[in-house]
């Protein structure tokens, strides 16, 4: 069974206002499970006592906050199980009838066809989010990349899902399909989105 554990990140203690509303439409939708939102700081330390001080170093490594989210969601998935999910997001039902209850690791494909990590729903351990774990940490040690969405977004779970030889443990639903939460677009932080941040500067510290 996927632990009842609601899990988001936001890399500083404070939070916007808007994003704080969104957040607060997870518990109030699913108040039978624990809601953990986890800082910059919070995360660092999970990842050390979960993989040790190697791998929180490759995830301090990581300039950018998009990239920590993208790192400490599948830490967080991998060692512990439960439901992640995109800040940016505002939940409309109850997740009890939307989790698998057979062990598959739970994805959603966007409406252009590709894999999106904003939302992941395991029991610890799951295999295939384990290799989608292993990509992302060798892509830390390579530092040959300047691309998040390829260093430590979507693009491993996109590869992950398109080579799985089997899908019996595997779940994937379509963004027209989900009715229990909607992404929000229109949040002042995303106007600074880091696919126009790494342009600028590099996306490792």
């Amino acid at each position: 069974m996927i632990p009842k554990v609601i899990v988001q990140f936001w890399n500083t203690e404070s939070i916007p206002e808007d994003v704080t509303e969104l957040m607060a439409t997870w518990q109030q939708q699913n108040p039978d499970f624990r809601h953990l939102i986890f800082t910059h700081e919070q995360a660092a330390s999970f990842i050390e006592v979960q993989f040790g001080t190697a791998i929180k170093s490759l995830y301090l490594s990581a300039a950018l906050p998009a990239m920590q989210s993208d790192i400490f969601r599948v830490a967080y998935c991998l060692a512990k199980g439960g439901f992640y999910i995109d800040a940016g997001t505002r939940c409309m039902a109850s997740l009890v009838p939307n989790l698998p209850d057979n062990g598959d690791l739970l994805l959603m494909r966007k409406w252009h066809g590709g894999i999106w990590n904003g939302m992941i729903a395991c029991e610890a351990g799951h295999p295939k989010l384990q290799k989608i774990w292993d990509k992302i940490v060798h892509n830390l040690q390579q530092k040959g990349i300047d691309d998040v969405w390829q260093v430590t977004g979507p693009k491993s779970f996109n590869q992950v899902v398109t080579h799985a030889k089997d899908s019996y443990t595997l779940r994937v639903i379509e963004q027209k399909d989900i009715t229990f939460f909607d992404i929000v677009s229109d949040l002042k932080y995303k106007a600074n989105h880091w696919s126009e941040v790494q342009k600028q500067v590099s996306i490792f510290n």
